[in-house]
């Protein structure tokens, strides 16, 4: 892992060094996910609609059929 001191400025903006935007394939233009987890914050490539959609492709398929009550939906929930 590389560790990059960097400065804020006054709208708490700041700049992504080169080297990684370029590892990283982060564009003038493009987008950035930022987010934190276990009191961390990270910044990542957004994914590019067709990456999303390969994504979703990969989830596996639910089909609950028709359910008529919340007891059916509890029941087909808690059989899965």
């Amino acid at each position: 892992m590389v560790y990059v001191r960097i400065p804020v400025n006054e709208k708490g903006q700041v700049v992504i060094p080169k080297v990684l935007r370029d590892s990283y394939g982060i564009i003038s233009g493009g987008e950035v996910m930022i987010g934190e987890s276990e009191g961390k914050i990270f910044i990542e490539p957004a994914m590019t609609k067709e990456e999303f959609a390969k994504a979703l492709e990969a989830l596996p398929k639910w089909n609950m059929g028709k359910i008529d009550s919340d007891k059916e939906y509890a029941e087909e929930l808690e059989s899965r």
